[in-house]
């Protein structure tokens, strides 16, 4: 977007000093500023830790004995690809904090709707960032007082857990004061609601 709006001022530079006037030429320059969107300044709806699990291979496990006694409910995808998939999804062997945004997919211009991977690469357009899927875990343990019914998705990479198997999202839910962590397969085609909101990582 930077590199745009210079290419821009250099034009306009140039015209000033070749001492033209020529009314289309700047009424076409003052259309391309417009269209050049500021990068949005996103509000922190939640700063998170990572200091609930030990590393190596036994944290998702630990994940899930740690979600039992607070009656957190894994959908079936979920809780075969935690207890007996998990080698591909990467968690932090260290203590990491991070801040999250809660977006609508409204409100990234996608009024009626959206796939998944036309809203992050909007996102990202505007200044948030992919979180990593260890995110959704996290969250769930933290976010006990999430309001009832609502649901949130992780917007992350997929995690490629067997041959042409994949997450690509994991949801965080409160269905009847109920705790959910599920999952979403790989559909690319899906497309999210307008009011369907998405967690990202506000960029630093």
């Amino acid at each position: 977007m930077f590199e745009r709006l210079w290419k821009l001022l250099a034009t306009a530079n140039k015209l000033v000093l070749d001492g033209k006037r020529d009314a289309e030429a700047f009424c076409n320059l003052l259309q391309a500023f417009i269209e050049v969107k500021q990068v949005k300044v996103w509000k922190t709806w939640k700063t998170i830790k990572f200091d609930k699990f030990g590393a190596g291979p036994q944290s998702t496990k630990a994940f899930c004995r740690a979600a039992k006694p607070l009656g957190i409910i894994l959908t079936n995808l979920v809780n075969d690809f935690l207890v007996n998939r998990s080698s591909s999804l990467v968690m932090s062997t260290h203590e990491t904090q991070v801040d999250l945004v809660v977006v609508s997919v409204a409100e990234l211009d996608f009024k009626n709707g959206g796939t998944f991977e036309n809203i992050q690469a909007r996102a990202q357009e505007l200044g948030l960032d992919l979180c990593p899927p260890e995110v959704g875990l996290h969250l769930r343990l933290q976010y006990t007082d999430q309001p009832k019914d609502e649901w949130l998705y992780i917007a992350m990479k997929p995690i490629t857990y067997s041959i042409g198997r994949r997450i690509y999202l994991f949801g965080v839910g409160n269905v009847d004061s109920v705790l959910y962590l599920a999952s979403s397969g790989d559909d690319p085609d899906y497309v999210f609601d307008g009011n369907c909101r998405f967690v990202f990582l506000r960029r630093k």
